[in-house]
């Protein structure tokens, strides 16, 4: 390998390379070393300028020297004419490593295996155009053209894997057709996953089930492949985050401090992956106003954590924003009234907001002379929108909130069952209009606004 890495691929002379193992006081049977080769051929994305070198037409060839192998020879297909002749490895090697980067910039420390792997593949697989070109079927391909075919994809893929820290294998095999694909071990079992197919993720970790449906055949890369889940992975644990923490909690003196407040699963594993301990360190005072800094730590029932650092914020008093008559403008109308909004289940609040934008409404609240500390709400799609079939699925919408003319903050994607969110902004010294800003994207509005106080 070391050598290999070494081979200067902008040298057309150097079509071959000799490494001589007893020299080196290595001794291995031809055997062994036709095994490496094969491994290393499978395993090693960045050999791309070694074209199918694991071919046995006298491409990679041995000498022996008292029964043992004394030289290794490989050809490269580096000659004038040849695929990689000319390419500077250490430039190719330089922009590789800033495109792989990219990608692993998307993965978070708290993240399982699967969830960093399908989140790896959902953004690789787009990024790659299918294309038989030069460079087509390897490493080079995959990252520096962004074209190529299933062994470019899957070697790309591979070395994704690998720099994240997985276990990873490259296939080579059928499914109608010569193709290949990659083997992934992901929290304590292998999984199949193909990358040429999987643009929209639904080839992200699947199992023998589905290797089996599609008529795939894998040659065996390997003395021994590794075998494989029955099924797939379960798409809803793959999701990232599968809980959140929020970035915090408005209170009033004297009230009750409830941790698990804070805490949340994911609406789709709710059910599978429920939070079953919520803690936290540092000190909440209740009895007196002020703001309280502390680490929450989440744990569901499958063992993942999430750790947060959260600002408890407890106020003198509360004013509910209902009791105030906002300035309209913009399109639609809205209505304070009960609204109901989705967090893995109906959370439904006495005194909401619902608003029924057709474009943008804004609703401007006179705060003057009210020495406003924050201001806190939820906010998601109303259920009269969600139940109704189908146009509810539509629904798109995103708000803001001013100080003012000055934005405190913004929320898009607003969507049909997205679960609500806790919205909670500081309000600057001497603001005399806290407006609430609704735009609707799909013409079906909806927007519903729950326990929207003012704390003082």
């Amino acid at each position: 390998m070391q050598k290999l890495f070494e081979t200067d691929i902008s040298d057309s002379s150097k079509t071959s390379l000799t490494v001589n193992l007893q020299e080196n006081s290595i001794y291995l049977l031809r055997s062994e070393v036709n095994r490496i080769k094969e491994y290393l051929a499978d395993d090693e994305p960045r050999f791309y300028f070694i074209y199918y070198w694991n071919d046995w037409s006298g491409r990679v060839t041995t000498t022996l020297k008292n029964g043992f192998v004394d030289t290794v020879t490989i050809r490269t297909y580096n000659g004038e004419g040849e695929y990689y002749y000319k390419h500077d490895k250490l430039a190719v090697y330089r922009q590789t490593e800033k495109e792989v980067s990219s990608f692993l910039a998307k993965l978070s420390d708290d993240m399982s295996e699967a969830q960093a792997l399908v989140s790896l593949h959902n953004a690789y697989s787009p990024s790659v155009k299918y294309a038989n070109v030069n460079y087509a079927d390897g490493f080079y391909g995959a990252f520096i053209t962004k074209n190529c075919i299933c062994s470019g994809y899957s070697m790309g893929y591979l070395y994704l894997a690998q720099r994240a820290g997985a276990r990873a294998l490259y296939t080579n095999g059928t499914a109608g057709g010569a193709h290949a694909w990659n083997y992934l071990f992901a929290d304590g079992k292998w999984y199949m996953s193909d990358t040429t197919w999987g643009g929209a993720g639904a080839y992200g970790l699947q199992g023998k089930d589905y290797m089996d449906q599609n008529n795939r055949y894998d040659y065996g890369n390997y003395a021994v492949m590794p075998k494989l889940s029955p099924e797939r992975y379960d798409v809803a644990l793959t999701a990232y985050p599968l809980m959140s923490i929020d970035d915090g909690k408005l209170l009033t003196v004297n009230d009750k401090f409830d941790v698990y407040s804070l805490a949340k699963a994911n609406s789709n594993v709710a059910d599978i992956a429920p939070i079953t301990s919520v803690t936290y360190t540092g000190t909440v005072n209740m009895s007196v106003a002020g703001s309280y800094p502390i680490t929450v730590t989440a744990i569901n029932s499958l063992g993942n954590r999430a750790v947060k650092e959260c600002l408890i914020s407890v106020c003198d008093t509360t004013e509910k924003l209902s009791s105030i008559v906002p300035v309209q403008s913009g399109n639609s109308n809205y209505a304070f009234r009960e609204v109901s909004l989705y967090d893995g289940e109906e959370k439904t609040f006495s005194d909401g907001i619902y608003t029924k934008a057709n474009g943008t409404l804004t609703l401007a609240f006179d705060v003057s002379g009210k020495e406003c500390r924050f201001f806190a709400a939820y906010v998601g799609i109303d259920k009269v929108i969600r139940d109704n079939d189908p146009w509810g699925v539509y629904a798109n919408a995103s708000v803001r909130i001013l100080a003012d003319d000055t934005e405190l903050y913004k929320m898009s994607g607003i969507g049909w069952k997205t679960d609500m969110s806790y919205i909670c902004v500081a309000i600057p010294d001497g603001t005399r209009s806290l407006k609430l800003e609704i735009t609707d994207n799909s013409g079906q509005g909806g927007v519903g606004w729950g326990e929207c106080l003012l704390y003082r």
